[in-house]
């Protein structure tokens, strides 16, 4: 257990970041990039569904937040223009890829919000729905961990959050650039746990 994890369920949230087909299943527009494999080998599907019903048992809001292709999406840098393309904005809200994997489907009254930047805080009502809940302490989980997870961790941090990343609750295209986010980027911004000693801290 990590002694400095401390957590009032009255007062934390947690955020899931694109847990859709697209960044995390086969088939997936990051196929071909390591995405459904290394979410794979993190067992982040089976991680963040067992978080996700301990944190709904223990009456902690979850909010789901995902990236969205739309049309005038900017494609200022090559994350982006990649992302932006024609073939993906195209009905891309009803598509397979936009929605959520089996298993971590939002449930009803959570709340789910959209974004076009890799900060889930950004453009969003990210922040104003954690205030509502009078949140002070955010779980973090997602795809992808040097992404989309760092970038809301640190915007999280600087915004006044306590911040927790779920270490085996996030993935990325390969260990290499997982770890570097967890263990460099967020050394002294977050708290970075483990699935079973989050649930555990949660459950106690």
């Amino acid at each position: 257990m990590n002694e400095k994890l401390k957590l009032d369920p009255k007062r934390t949230a947690l955020v899931m970041i694109d847990l859709v087909n697209d960044s995390i299943s086969e088939g997936g527009f990051e196929t071909e990039n390591g995405g459904p494999t290394h979410a794979k080998k993190q067992n982040i599907i089976e991680n963040v569904k067992q978080l996700a019903n301990a944190c709904r048992k223990a009456g902690i809001p979850v909010i789901h937040n995902h990236a969205k292709s739309l049309p005038g999406t900017k494609k200022n840098s090559p994350a982006f223009a990649a992302f932006a393309t024609d073939e993906l904005q195209k009905d891309y809200l009803n598509s397979w890829g936009a929605a959520p994997v089996e298993g971590l489907e939002p449930q009803p009254g959570e709340h789910v919000m959209d974004r076009t930047r890799i900060n889930a805080f950004y453009g969003t009502r990210l922040d104003i729905v954690l205030r509502g809940y009078n949140a002070d302490t955010i779980i973090i989980t997602g795809a992808y961990t040097h992404h989309t997870v760092q970038h809301t961790a640190r915007h999280g941090a600087d915004a006044g959050y306590d911040v927790i990343v779920v270490a085996d609750g996030s993935s990325s295209v390969n260990d290499e650039y997982h770890n570097s986010a967890l263990y460099f980027g967020l050394s002294d911004l977050a708290t970075v746990v483990n699935t079973q000693e989050l649930v555990a801290a949660i459950e106690g």
